[in-house]
């Protein structure tokens, strides 16, 4: 998964730690910021690339903002997807 971008819902419960330690660069998502801001420590001491965002996907608003932000996280950070 090495430079791959991964959007992990539920992430902080500990999933997107095993993605970042294979390359991947995770964009977290969970309801949760402090236990997001956690996990975005963890992966960063590792020296490795992630960014989080705080959401309740049970809102389809909610859903939207995400996405907004995704965009803008991922242009910022010079990551590209597809």
């Amino acid at each position: 998964m090495n430079g791959k971008i991964a959007l992990t819902t539920g992430a902080s419960r500990g999933i997107a730690t095993t993605l970042a330690e294979q390359g991947t660069i995770c964009i977290l998502v969970s309801r949760k910021k402090e236990s997001l801001d956690q996990v975005v420590n963890t992966i960063q001491a590792n020296g490795k690339n992630t960014v989080s965002i705080a959401c309740y996907v049970g809102h389809i608003d909610q859903i939207n903002v995400l996405f907004e932000e995704v965009r803008k996280k991922v242009r910022s950070t010079r990551y590209s997807y597809r």
